[in-house]
Formats: C-alpha cells, sequence, structure tokens
C-alpha cells in the first residue's frame, strides 16, 4: 500500500484500520513523521511495524529510500541526475517500477525487495527528467535495466550477526584489502568491525561510544543524509 498525506488528514481512523491488513507500506519521509510524530526516520520505522506492515519503506526523495523489514534494513540510492526538469510523480514511479519488477521475479518477497527498490529508483529517476509522464511511458526496459547497473548494488547482506567475519569475506571476494574498505554504522556491535576497515564511519546520532571510537562522525544523521554525505566526500 502506498499512501499520502491527504489519507493522513481525512481519513486517518481507517488508514489505521488498514494497516494491520497490510504486508508492506510505503510512505515519504514527512509523511512517516506525520503519522508517528517522530523525527527520527529509524524510531517512525518502529512505530509503523507495530501498526501491523512487514514491509515499510520510507522514501526520502534524493536521499533514495529505507526499507525495514524481517531481515533488518536495506538503504538504496536514489540515481544520481545532473538535471532535474520536474519531480512531480517521482514516488509514485519509484513504488510503480518497484511493484513491477516484484511482480515479475521468480522467488520470495525477501529475496526481491531490495533489488526492486534499485528498479524502482531508476524508473523514478526516468520520471525526473521530463514533464508529466512524457518520459515515463516512452522509456524501455533496457534503458532500466543499464540504469540498475550503473548503481551496481552487486552484495547486499541482510541480518549479519557476525559483521566481522561478514565483512572479511566481501573483502576476500572483491580482493580488497583494510585501507581499502571504508565502513559506516551507528551502533556499539559495529566496532566489531574496525580490525577490517580503513575508516570507521559513524552517522551523527550513532550510538555514543561508537562516536567517540570513529576516525569520521559524519554532520549528517542516519536516514537524513548520511550515507550520501560519506559517498560525495569519498568521491571529492
Amino acid at each position: 500500500a502506498d499512501t499520502m498525506d491527504l489519507w493522513l488528514n481525512i481519513a486517518l481512523p481507517d488508514l489505521l484500520r488498514l494497516l494491520p491488513r497490510v504486508d508492506g507500506f510505503v510512505l515519504n519521509d514527512s509523511e512517516a513523521h506525520q503519522l508517528t510524530k517522530e523525527d527520527n526516520v529509524f524510531a517512525a520505522l518502529k512505530k509503523i511495524h507495530q501498526l501491523g506492515p512487514k514491509y515499510v519503506i520510507i522514501k526520502k526523495g534524493s536521499h533514495g529510500s529505507i526499507l525495514s523489514g524481517p531481515q533488518g534494513f536495506f538503504i538504496a540510492p536514489a540515481y544520481p541526475l545532473h538535471k532535474v526538469v520536474d519531480p512531480t510523480g517521482a514516488g509514485d514511479s519509484f513504488v510503480g517500477g518497484m511493484m513491477g519488477y516484484l511482480s515479475a521475479a521468480k522467488g520470495s518477497v525477501d529475496a526481491n525487495i531490495r533489488r526492486a527498490m534499485i528498479y524502482g529508483a531508476v524508473t523514478a529517476s526516468f520520471c525526473c527528467e521530463g514533464m508529466g509522464v512524457k518520459k515515463t511511458t516512452t522509456v524501455t526496459r533496457g534503458a532500466i535495466e543499464q540504469r540498475a547497473r550503473h548503481l551496481h548494488v552487486n552484495h547486499c547482506l541482510v541480518g549479519v550477526g557476525d559483521k566481522l567475519s561478514a565483512l572479511s569475506q566481501l573483502q576476500a571476494h572483491l580482493q580488497l584489502e583494510r585501507q581499502q574498505t571504508a565502513f559506516i554504522g551507528d551502533d556499539l556491535n559495529d566496532l566489531t568491525v574496525r580490525p577490517a576497515t580503513g575508516l570507521l564511519v559513524c552517522p551523527a546520532d550513532g550510538a555514543r561510544g561508537l562516536r567517540r571510537q570513529a576516525d569520521w562522525v559524519l554532520r549528517r544523521r542516519g536516514g537524513d543524509g548520511a550515507v550520501r554525505e560519506l559517498a560525495e566526500a569519498l568521491l571529492q
């Protein structure tokens, strides 16, 4: 289910009765705040789960989207555009692209929802490049596939207990050294990866103990552009 602020304003009791019957729920960050009264996106996700949905995705515009589900969190980037013509409808395009991928994919929702979010982000990017549905209705599957490959989300580890072991295995697979590895985390258990990372990064609202020992504390909070801040700084 995808919602909008209108239903929160005029039909909130009906929406709250519906949510226990919904498996997946998509809304943007301002709607999540309006619904839960939480400024922190992760606190909002927790409260929305308590209302019923198993999968919750919060859209954050140019900062991408955040999934919370049975296998943990996943942050999908927005596709980078050099020029935005009109972002109207981008959120709906994201949901359409995501659901289109899920409906055609084989296997469980858990196995496909993360890549589906990437396809949603790509579909939304085409929407932003034209007025109305002009661009979206002419885009081809091949063009969508090409942009999805550009995002290079080839490895997605979820529900990991031993983060150091998982990171070390990924480094071996990609043939990366410690000094070639940056890691961003927000809780004390992320300190366990210190021996395997050359740059340990923490968002502004990370656990106090992690902030004290991190190599770099970002200006942005988790779920509010922290990953983008890190990515842009590394690319520069």
